[in-house]
C-alpha cells in the first residue's frame, strides 16, 4: 500500500458574528510505489478532475517508457521494448520520451478554482525549490537550469534536452518536467532518475545515441530511495506552498 497523507491549509473567513473561523482546505498527497504504466497515466488524468489541490508520486512496474503527448510512437522500436519488458504508453503532456526504470515520478494538480491562481511559471519555480531542498537534505549539491530554453531533441528522448527550472547536477539532468494548462487548472508531472540507464534507453529508441547528459542521483546519494524522496517532497511541497501536513 502506498503512503497516504493530507496537507491541510487554513484560511481565514468571515462568519455572520464578524469573527473569524478557520476554514481547511486539504492537498492530499500519496506515495504508490510499483504501479502499472496505464494505472499511473489514468490517476495522473484523473487528477485534474479534482477540487483541491493534490500531490501524487509513484513507481512504475513493470518499467515503461512514456512519450509525450506530440510524439508518435515510431519514435521508439517497440520489437526492442517487447524484448526487454518495456511498456510504451503516451502521457497527456507534452515533451520527450521518457524511461521509467530506476526513476520517481511525481504529479501535481493545482484547481483554477482554489486561490491564489497559479500559473505554469509559478509551478515550475516552485517545485525547483522542492527539488533543490529535498536533494540537499541527501546531502546533493544540485543546481537548476535558470536560461535553458526547451527544444525537442534530436533523439526524441526528454533528459537529451533542458528547460528552464528543470534540476541538474554537475551539469548533467536529473530531473525533468513538463505541464498541461486548461480551463481546470495547472498540472505538472516529472521524472527523478536514481540510475542512469541511458545506453538501454537509447537501444530502445530509433536513431537515438547516448550523449552523457544524464545523471542518477544515487550516483551521488547512494543511500537515496525513492520512498525517502517522496517523503522529502512531500514535506517541502507543504513548506513551499504554505500548507500544513495532517497527520
Amino acid at each position: 500500500m502506498g503512503k497516504r497523507g493530507k496537507i491541510v491549509h487554513y484560511a481565514g473567513c468571515r462568519d455572520r458574528g464578524s469573527q473569524y473561523r478557520m476554514r481547511v482546505m486539504h492537498l492530499e498527497a500519496v506515495y504508490t510505489p510499483a504501479s502499472p504504466s496505464r494505472e499511473n497515466m489514468g490517476r495522473d488524468e484523473a487528477m485534474q478532475e479534482s477540487l483541491r489541490p493534490c500531490l501524487r508520486l509513484y513507481t512504475w512496474a513493470p518499467d515503461a517508457i512514456s512519450l509525450g503527448c506530440s510524439q508518435q510512437i515510431d519514435v521508439v522500436d517497440m520489437d526492442a521494448c517487447r524484448e526487454q519488458g518495456v511498456v510504451v504508453v503516451k502521457r497527456f503532456t507534452g515533451g520527450a520520451a521518457v524511461l521509467h526504470k530506476d526513476d520517481l515520478t511525481y504529479a501535481f494538480f493545482w484547481p483554477a478554482r482554489v486561490p491564489p491562481h497559479y500559473r505554469a511559471l509559478d509551478l515550475r519555480v516552485r517545485f525547483k525549490e522542492i527539488f533543490l531542498a529535498s536533494f540537499a537534505e541527501l546531502g546533493v549539491v544540485a543546481e537548476a537550469c535558470e536560461n535553458a530554453r526547451w527544444q525537442m531533441p534530436a533523439t526524441n528522448i526528454c533528459f537529451h534536452g533542458q528547460a528552464a527550472n528543470e534540476i541538474v547536477i554537475g551539469g548533467r539532468k536529473v530531473a525533468g518536467n513538463a505541464q498541461r494548462v486548461t480551463r481546470k487548472g495547472v498540472f505538472q508531472h516529472g521524472s527523478i532518475v536514481f540510475h542512469d540507464h541511458e545506453e538501454l534507453f537509447c537501444s530502445l529508441v530509433e536513431a537515438a545515441r547516448p550523449s552523457g547528459a544524464v545523471t542518477g542521483l544515487c550516483e551521488h546519494a547512494p543511500d537515496a530511495t525513492p520512498a525517502r524522496l517522496a517523503e522529502l517532497m512531500i514535506k517541502h511541497t507543504a513548506r513551499v506552498f504554505d500548507l500544513e501536513l495532517a497527520e
